[in-house]
């Protein structure tokens, strides 16, 4: 006879009614939200095909990375493999507190995530998840930056913490609007224009080195931080558009004006300062972040928040891999994967789910 497993809630509920004290890893928080997402991992690859491809793009972004890192100096892959570790331990610390906020309110065991102990085994066991994940990369990058990842993730997770006790030292008013600021501001007009007068003297300054190159790829990491900074989107907001009859271009054209008012005077800086190539090198970034918040906004309009980001991460790898492999296709790549999404986006229009 064959045993029925039990569904998330029921689960949850049991975890719940289990007697006060802490069983492990296995259990509570962890195991909660480790079934929630294999649950968004099999509806993200329900067929096969989706499964077969996934594992396409896993296995030639690793083979990329650890082509790059053997063809690379020393400095050059540590430097990365740092960022990356950081970039990993910061983006895991403030994910797990909103989870744990989450929780708090509006989650299946809110007794749990007010426990001291609970909450510390929760973040535990999801570090050493993105420490394996992070060590994992490094021994394809090259198996000698072991050592570079344990600062890295470390620093970049104490950076989350550092980051989450200032927010939460505001009073919880003007907290959630700096929350509300920070998700508005990248759509305002006035937003991009600001941002293109702060990177000007910036690019002002890296016209006055000497070598070509490094003033190109300092022009280029600037406005990639500033591009950053202009794509993001609120999930919430991004479905009730679609909802409420707005087709997939025209949330893309709302969300994307800081970006456009951010470009134009920014490549024109850039072009003066440096040169064409300075020009040229501004306009390609930019490009690349309207891109990124049109990829954003369309899987947001098809997949919920937790799927979507998995979607996004898996595409992006798929790039990396045409860009380096197959260079030549990937502009093609890129219009049909944007035409898909919007055929399949434009039939989310007025539904409400």
């Amino acid at each position: 006879m064959t045993a029925i497993k039990p569904s998330l809630t029921e689960e949850a509920v049991i975890v719940a009614h289990r007697p006060d004290r802490s069983s492990g890893f296995a259990a509570g928080l962890f195991a909660l939200e480790r079934r929630s997402m294999k649950n968004a991992i099999k509806a993200c690859f329900a067929l096969r095909r989706d499964r077969v491809l996934a594992l396409f793009i896993l296995a030639g972004f690793l083979s990329f990375l650890h082509f790059w890192g053997g063809s690379q100096p020393w400095p050059m892959t540590a430097g990365v493999g740092g960022g990356v570790a950081c970039l990993l331990g910061f983006g895991i610390e403030r994910f797990l507190d909103g989870r744990l906020a989450f929780h708090e309110t509006d989650g299946l065991l809110p007794v749990a995530a007010l426990r001291r102990q609970e909450r510390r085994q929760y973040k535990m066991a999801w570090h050493l998840v993105g420490f394996g994940v992070a060590a994992f990369m490094m021994l394809v990058l090259r198996a000698a930056l072991l050592p570079v990842i344990v600062p890295g993730y470390v620093a970049g997770a104490l950076c989350g913490q550092v980051t989450l006790h200032v927010v939460r030292s505001m009073a919880p008013v003007r907290a959630a609007a700096v929350r509300r600021r920070v998700l508005i501001w990248p759509r305002r007009w006035l937003a991009g224009l600001g941002a293109a007068v702060v990177l000007a003297p910036v690019l002002l300054l890296v016209a006055r080195l000497p070598d070509q190159t490094a003033r190109l790829w300092l022009a280029g990491i600037g406005a990639a931080v500033i591009g950053l900074a202009l794509t993001g989107i609120d999930h919430a907001v991004v479905r009730f558009m679609a909802g409420a009859g707005h087709a997939p271009w025209h949330v893309i054209r709302h969300h994307v004006r800081g970006l456009v008012a951010f470009c134009v005077p920014a490549a024109l800086v850039a072009f003066l300062a440096i040169g064409p190539a300075g020009g040229g090198v501004l306009l390609a970034v930019s490009g690349g972040s309207l891109f990124l918040v049109s990829l954003n906004i369309l899987v947001a309009l098809l997949y919920a928040k937790q799927a979507a980001s998995l979607v996004i991460m898996l595409t992006l790898a798929m790039i990396v891999v045409i860009a380096n492999m197959l260079p030549i296709v990937l502009p093609l790549f890129l219009i049909m994967l944007i035409w898909q999404l919007v055929r399949r986006a434009a039939a989310r229009t007025w539904i409400v789910a």
